[in-house]
């Protein structure tokens, strides 16, 4: 309407120019047609001209606009709802952020006859009221969602579903939700990484083992977390395999993915099944001697005094060489005073387990002095040692 008072002011103003500028002369118009006969200045046959092209273009878009009623009124109708749909979506989830628990599950769950909004509207109602303790209404909200979704808004509300069941400690529940999701969407990074982290709160080893490579792959949670799961895992299955013997024990750890082989604990767990068997300990010296050969691990050493070793020189040898890479660490320095203990190397012995004592005095380091003060007859200081 504006546009059409402002072309009438133009149509005025124009009028006055044409007629300022004929004011002197106003010229002649004559139309004829058959016994009909019109005079008129060309100044009044301009304006008239004008002003009625003006009016029948208005007339026009009127009839335009009324004759398009039924079409454009519905349209106008919609996209008012969807408006108002996303003003009071975006109101509920600035409450949400806010906090504001009541509110915005009462705002955000309002039916929307916007698709979207009203899945979005009653996730996120469910998050509201789930902070609330309300578990019932977030699980009416999640049916709602659910009734509605399709695709990836169905993906979604499985997420959503999951998520909020694992915070509630509903693992089992959140368990089934997952298991659906990854059938609909076997990649779902996300569904992977909460699976993984509700089987470990279950305690679901196989199911971690059967993942963990795959998540792995698809670098799914952060390598901390994701090793931590993955260690658990692994141990259960080891110490599991323990008591079927040594090629069952070997086979869980050839089996191992290979990052997790080349994890501490899992590598010292492994040695631990073999120093049981005497069969395995040729293996778990490999072990252990490849492990020091690249780092320093107390629980490497101490383990390796306590297998039974044929060649005590070679294994001296093997311990001061570590001595040597490592530095004196007080774990290697009662390992080679019990070494020496065992060679009957008295001085060497000694000196070892004094260094040892020094910086860690642990009950072994002291059974282990007391007996070398026994074997040279020093038997007060045996005692003391005992």
């Amino acid at each position: 309407m504006s546009r059409s008072i402002l072309a009438l002011l133009l149509f005025v103003l124009l009028g006055i120019g044409l007629t300022l500028f004929f004011e002197q002369d106003n010229g002649y118009v004559l139309l004829r047609y058959d016994d009909i006969v019109v005079e008129t200045s060309l100044v009044f046959f301009a304006i008239a001209t004008l002003t009625g092209l003006w009016a029948f273009t208005l007339i026009w878009r009127s009839l335009k606009i009324t004759l398009g009623l039924p079409k454009w009124l519905p349209a106008f109708y919609r996209r008012q709802r969807s408006r108002s749909a996303r003003q009071a979506l975006l109101k509920g989830m600035l409450l949400l952020l806010e906090g504001r628990w009541p509110e915005a599950e009462k705002a955000l769950a309002k039916r929307s006859h916007d698709d979207d909004a009203r899945i979005v509207g009653f996730l996120n109602a469910g998050i509201a009221a789930q902070k609330q303790g309300a578990t019932e209404r977030r699980n009416y909200y999640l049916q709602q969602a659910a009734e509605d979704a399709e695709g990836g808004a169905a993906i979604a509300v499985l997420f959503t579903q999951a998520k909020l069941q694992l915070a509630a400690g509903q693992s089992s529940l959140a368990l089934a939700s997952l298991d659906l999701l990854r059938e609909k969407e076997p990649d779902h990074k996300g569904a992977l990484a909460l699976l993984l982290k509700t089987s470990a709160q279950l305690e679901d080893w196989d199911k971690i083992r059967e993942l963990w490579p795959i998540a792995e792959r698809g670098k799914t949670l952060a390598e901390k977390e994701l090793l931590s799961i993955g260690e658990q895992a692994f141990l259960h299955q080891l110490r599991l395999a323990a008591p079927q013997g040594l090629e069952a024990i070997d086979s869980c750890w050839q089996n191992m993915p290979r990052l997790l082989r080349q994890q501490s604990r899992l590598q010292l767990a492994y040695i631990k099944q073999l120093t049981r068997d005497p069969a395995g300990h040729p293996e778990a010296l490999r072990q252990i001697t490849q492990t020091l050969k690249t780092r320093w691990e107390p629980a490497a050493a101490q383990l390796f005094a306590a297998i039974d070793k044929q060649d005590s020189v070679t294994q001296m040898a093997a311990v001061e060489g570590w001595l040597k890479q490592h530095g004196e660490q007080p774990e290697l320095q009662l390992l080679a005073g019990e070494l020496c203990l065992r060679n009957k190397l008295w001085g060497r012995s000694r000196s070892y387990l004094s260094a040892s004592i020094e910086r860690q005095p642990t009950a072994r380091a002291w059974l282990a002095m007391g007996q070398l003060n026994e074997q040279t007859d020093k038997l007060s200081e045996a005692a003391k040692a005992y």
